[in-house]
Order: C-alpha cells, then sequence, then structure tokens
C-alpha cells in the first residue's frame, strides 16, 4: 500500500492499520491559528496537557503539525513525552497527506482545521471568539468545544466582522479547560453518539450565524436553550425589556431559585444605545442578555413612538435599593463588586441600616481588568452571593459579567454603573421632581459638568430615532 505521506519515514502505519488495543493511535495537534487572528489560539500548556494524557490512556503517538509560526516549541516544551514534531516540514499537500492518515485531529479555529476536516479526519476544535455557526469543521465526526461567553462569537457575526483580534482578555479560550477537549476526545475515539457541532437554528432569529436570545453550556456533552424576556421593543437594532419592577423581582426570583445558568440584566439608556452603534461587541452583548431594563426617558419616547410603550422606567438607581428591600424579604445574598475603594462598603451600610436583614455578603473594588478577573470571580463565587451587582460602568461591566457569565455561581448579575455611589450618598441623586419630569440627566450635569460630551449622545440618539421612523 502505498503512503499518502512520505516527507518523514518515522510516520507511524496507516489509519486501518492501528486500533486502540493494537498500535498506537496517531493524534495531529495544531497549535496554532493562522496569521489573520491570534485571539483564537488555545495556550500551549493546554495542548500538552491534552497531549500527554492521550499518550498515557491510548498509548497514542502525538504529532505536532502546522508552520514554524505555531506555539509546537512551547508545546513540546511543557510536554513530558516527547511527541513527533511535522511543524514546518510539510508543504500543503504533504500536510493534507499526512492527516488522513490519522485517527484524530485536535487544533483551534484554522485553516489546517479545514484541511483535516476535508481529509475525512475527525476533529476536535477548540472555539472562541470566531464563529462555530460559519466556521466550525464540516466533517461528521466533529467536536466543537466552546465556554461559550455571552460575548462569544465577537469576531463575526451577522455576516460582518466584529473584534477580528477578540477582545483583549480572551476569556472565551482561557475557559476551555483540557478536561472538556479530552472528554470530547473520548466521544470520538470511543464512537460515542455526541452532539453535531452546529445547533439547530430557532425559528424568527434574526440571523441564522448569530447566539441572539440563545447560550449553550456544557459543550461537550449537552446543549441547553435560553431564551431572552419575550416582551420588548427593539430600538435601533436594541432589544429594550417592557417588563416593570414588580416583573422583573420575580424574574430575579425565578433565576435564583430555578438557576441553570446565570441571568445576566442590562440597565439600558439612550447613552448605551448610542455607544452600541458604533461597539460591536456591546452590542453583540446587549442582544444577548436576559432582560435589558430601559433605564431612560428617551427609551420610553421612542418606544411611544413605535408603537410599542414600556410601563414605566426601570433604573439602576432605583433597582438596587429594590432589589436590597426583595433581598432582605427572599433571602436573597448580594455581592457588591466595582465603584471606587471604599464606595461599595459604605453603600453595603446603608442598605444593611435601611433594611435590617438584607444579606451583602461582599464587597469588592477591583477593576475590570482582564488580570484581574480570575481572582474577582473565585472570591464572588466563594461568597454564597445569589446576586452580583457590578459597579465598572458601561460598557465596561457589561463586558465583565458576559465573558465570565459561564463561571459565575450566582442566578443574576447586572452591571449598576454609579448606583452604589448614591446609594453611598457620594453623589446625590435630583429631587424628585427633576426626576418626575425625565430631567435627571440635566441635574447630573450641572453637578458633573464633564459628562457634557457624554451627554451629547442624548440628541443624536433622538436624531437616530426620527431617522429610522
Amino acid at each position: 500500500m502505498s503512503r499518502p505521506y512520505n516527507g518523514d519515514a518515522s510516520v507511524p502505519p496507516l489509519r486501518s492499520e492501528r486500533g486502540l488495543g493494537g498500535e498506537a493511535i496517531l493524534i495531529a495537534i495544531h497549535a496554532g491559528s493562522g496569521g489573520y487572528s491570534l485571539a483564537r489560539r488555545w495556550e500551549a500548556e493546554k495542548f500538552a496537557a491534552v497531549a500527554d494524557a492521550l499518550h498515557e490512556r491510548h498509548n497514542a503517538q502525538i504529532v505536532l503539525v502546522g508552520s514554524k509560526a505555531d506555539d509546537s516549541p512551547a508545546v513540546i516544551a511543557a510536554m513530558k513525552h516527547t511527541p513527533l514534531d511535522l511543524t514546518g516540514k510539510t508543504t500543503l499537500p504533504e500536510l493534507a497527506g499526512f492527516l488522513k492518515t490519522c485517527d484524530l485531529y485536535i487544533g483551534a479555529d484554522s485553516g489546517v482545521m479545514h484541511l483535516a476536516a476535508a481529509a475525512g479526519t475527525p476533529v476536535v476544535a477548540v472555539f472562541g471568539p470566531s464563529n462555530a455557526f460559519a466556521w466550525s469543521p464540516w466533517v461528521t465526526r466533529s467536536i466543537v468545544v466552546n465556554s461559550r461567553p455571552e460575548c462569544s462569537p465577537c469576531s463575526y457575526v451577522g455576516h460582518e466582522i466584529g473584534l477580528r483580534n477578540g477582545c483583549a482578555a480572551r476569556t472565551c479560550m482561557r475557559m476551555v479547560t483540557p478536561e472538556q477537549v479530552i472528554a470530547a476526545v473520548e466521544k470520538i475515539l470511543q464512537n460515542r453518539p455526541h452532539p453535531q457541532p452546529l445547533p439547530e437554528f430557532r425559528e424568527g432569529s434574526k440571523q441564522n450565524d448569530s447566539l441572539v436570545g440563545t447560550r449553550y453550556i456544557a459543550s461537550v456533552d449537552q446543549r441547553v436553550e435560553k431564551v431572552r424576556y419575550p416582551d420588548h421593543v427593539t430600538i435601533l437594532g436594541i432589544p429594550v425589556s417592557r417588563i416593570p419592577y414588580d416583573a422583573w423581582m420575580e424574574e430575579i426570583d425565578s433565576a435564583i431559585r430555578h438557576r441553570v445558568f446565570l441571568q445576566h440584566v442590562c440597565t439600558v439608556n439612550p447613552e448605551m444605545i448610542m455607544i452600541a452603534q458604533k461597539d460591536v461587541n456591546f452590542r453583540n452583548i446587549l442582544q444577548r442578555v436576559d432582560l435589558t431594563v430601559p433605564d431612560g426617558v428617551g427609551l420610553l419616547w421612542a418606544a411611544r413612538r413605535l408603537g410599542k410603550p414600556i410601563p414605566e422606567r426601570v433604573t439602576g438607581s432605583d433597582g438596587v435599593p429594590r432589589i436590597a428591600q426583595e433581598a432582605a424579604k427572599r433571602g436573597w445574598r448580594l455581592f457588591l463588586l466595582g465603584a471606587a475603594e471604599g464606595v461599595a462598603e459604605k453603600a453595603a451600610e446603608v442598605l444593611r441600616e435601611r433594611y435590617p436583614g438584607v444579606q451583602i455578603v461582599g464587597t469588592y473594588a477591583g477593576s475590570p481588568k482582564p488580570e484581574d478577573e480570575d481572582r474577582l470571580v473565585e472570591m464572588v463565587n466563594a461568597s454564597g452571593a445569589n446576586i452580583l451587582l457590578v459597579a465598572y460602568g458601561a460598557p465596561e461591566q457589561d463586558k465583565w459579567i458576559a465573558r465570565n457569565a459561564p463561571r459565575l455561581n450566582v442566578g443574576m448579575a447586572m452591571g449598576i454603573g454609579g448606583s452604589l455611589d448614591f446609594v453611598a450618598g457620594i453623589i446625590p441623586r435630583a429631587p424628585l421632581s427633576f426626576q418626575k419630569m425625565g430631567l435627571e440627566w440635566l441635574y447630573r450635569l450641572v453637578l458633573q459638568p464633564w459628562r457634557i460630551r457624554r451627554m451629547m449622545r442624548l440628541p443624536l440618539f433622538v436624531l437616530a430615532v426620527l431617522r429610522r421612523g
């Protein structure tokens, strides 16, 4: 029998000559992603852990493939066993021929992954910022492993380029564990039933290649569908929930009592909607979260103009005390994250005094920096909180929640902007008369003149709504 690949005499036998009980199975690993986006790469240390585990469990012959620009040297340095290294040693036709002889291919989203799929080799692919609906391997025996934060995919959504290089945090790739990849490999090697890489598209969705309104968890083993609060009005492409306070409190209680995954709430105002017109990542998040409560009189005006009036304005500044009040009655446990140093602690004191019995199990300022988020997630989870209130300001607070949602053990998380400053008395709320007239923004502008540049988005919002009819 002639060999499809003849560039190296040390290449193991053909797939038909191997088996789980016989000679070593042959597994190709590509620790790269091509030159288009380095954000698609999975850590070399995790590839090494997978390679070592498969060598020890199945006597697998591990072969590293790809180009000299890939991370093969780092994988080799982290491995306990010595793999065969064909990185940069094959032409494209030789690589295709070699992949055809392999029992399995493991890698991230890349051209080499598609080459393996085209060769008919079973594929385990790690996806993060790129869109698995559009770019997952087109081969029957394949499994896509994806941590599925709300902000993923971000690089290609709705037939347009988003964040080509992902975000700086790369949380979506970091949350994928070697154990998840090994579990996917075992399913293929043992011929167990496994899910197709692409879920069925929900009827009525705007874009088949988007994740609007849907979240998938336990990506190796299980698919769970999550649908956004159904009663909403779409304003400049952003769904705004038509929900009053009482119904919102019941939604929170249901999310806590029947938690399958985190309920993400955004308090949306005209300024945020205008930011989302230019910030594709923020726009994707607002289109995917569970609730977007209407914090802004401009939204009430726009909703009336669109023929779907919103029952009432639901603000973060009023929502935080309301949540604390309900928490004291229902036993919810709160964690206050963000704001300036000491503000969360002061706000907690005020809330405990106002609502005796409220359980505020943690407060911390911290920051939304990527290097801090692992520690903050551990802190929140260790506290036993049901509800996480994040005061980093929009859009950073909402991006932080979105990318960490799969690993936060809380029922509900919400970005609350400057609400802790109001609760703590750092910044006074506008008089009730201003609030009733919808002029709270003007009062804040008088107190904080530096907000004038942000406030300029308000007339732009009005013009945009009028222009779209």
